[in-house]
């Protein structure tokens, strides 16, 4: 709901019944329960409202562009195990269709790797590893192992920031507001009667430069009619009118005062928040690569029914040597594009709640205005 169709509602709500409850903030202020009312729609629906399906589209989208930087450097450490300990320096687009094991040079990663070979040995090895074809099989592996960690090390990560984010604002805003906001400028008296202890006293207690006064009133007529004149019920609604608009505008303004002083103040708590989350996120999944990892690796060694190849020993080894060194590769590139993901995602994310906010202030203050 709009804070100032809320703030109109409240205001009539509060004059037809005449008494309302009141809370307490840190400074010992009772604020009525129509402003609570009024900061919590307000920040719930309209502020969360507009964040929280943003910064879900961003998670969404760090997971699906980890997947594709994933997909295409698997593919090059698949095609240049060779040289993987350069790869760090190296981005090179691969065209499955060039692969070739001979002019890739892997039978001198044989020698690197597993020492001298026969002949016949390494000719065993190459039909079962080509490089590209075996990086198709074990991607779409990888792949769906890292949808399932993905999601889970990042479910409710953005409901959780938002909430973060929309209390502490509800709690600076709340705890920051005193009685000299409420009770200065003109509106001060109408401030008191809408937001009196009782419907026939209001008192403004002192405050800084503010002084201790009470607004006494005649009758429960007077009190309702905010002490307007009684000219008839014509004149004094026309009178109510235009001080209802003048106090939602003043009520607005300061909300919108204190919205910025909520972003500026909660700024470093939030980003903080965020990098813990995100944190929690990448511990989970460092803790799950590995067998994620291995896992996709070991089954290439597996014929068209699942069923392990019964190697030679000298085969086994080979492999055993070849996975640990690409698990390692496929490990070390996993976390880079992670950790470059969340660092674009903090950002993201953080600027997304200072841009509604500060929007929202400024179409506000706009409204105001004019």
């Amino acid at each position: 709901m709009d804070f100032l169709k809320l703030a109109e509602k409240t205001f009539n709500k509060i004059t037809k019944q005449g008494e309302h409850k009141e809370e307490s903030n840190e400074g010992g202020f009772h604020i009525p329960s129509a402003i609570h009312e009024a900061i919590d729609k307000f920040l719930d629906e309209k502020i969360k409202g507009d964040i929280q399906p943003k910064i879900i589209s961003h998670v969404k989208i760090f997971q699906s562009d980890f997947l594709n930087s994933l997909e295409q450097k698997v593919y090059d450490a698949f095609d240049h195990t060779v040289d993987l300990d350069d790869q760090k320096t190296r981005d090179v687009t691969v065209n499955p269709a060039q692969s070739n094991t001979k002019e890739r040079g892997l039978g001198k990663f044989f020698k690197e790797i597993g020492g001298m070979l026969a002949d016949e040995v390494e000719e065993k090895i190459e039909e079962i590893f080509n490089p590209q074809e075996a990086a198709k099989k074990y991607i779409p592996q990888l792949k769906a192992k890292m949808v399932v960690e993905l999601n889970n090390s990042h479910d409710g990560l953005a409901e959780r920031f938002c909430t973060f984010v929309i209390e502490h604002m509800k709690q600076y805003i709340k705890n920051s507001l005193t009685k000299k906001d409420l009770f200065q400028h003109d509106f001060g008296d109408i401030i008191s009667d809408v937001f009196g202890k009782n419907k026939h006293k209001s008192r403004e207690i002192e405050d800084g430069d503010v002084k201790s006064r009470e607004l006494d009133f005649e009758s429960d007529e007077k009190s309702r009619d905010l002490n307007f004149d009684n000219d008839g019920d014509k004149s004094r609604g026309f009178k109510f009118e235009s001080a209802l608009k003048k106090g939602v505008a003043f009520l607005e303004k300061l909300f919108m005062t204190k919205l910025q002083q909520g972003l500026d103040a909660i700024e470093g708590k939030s980003k903080e928040y965020l990098l813990g989350e995100l944190a929690k996120a990448q511990k989970a999944l460092w803790e799950a690569l590995p067998d994620d990892i291995q896992g996709p690796l070991e089954s290439l060694l597996k014929d068209d029914n699942e069923n392990v190849r019964d190697f030679s020993d000298e085969i086994r080894e080979f492999f055993q040597k070849l996975f640990d060194k690409l698990q390692k590769r496929i490990e070390d590139i996993s976390k880079e594009i992670i950790e470059e993901g969340h660092r674009l995602l903090h950002d993201r994310a953080i600027k997304t709640v200072e841009d509604s906010i500060k929007r929202e202030i400024d179409d506000k203050l706009d409204d105001i205005l004019d």
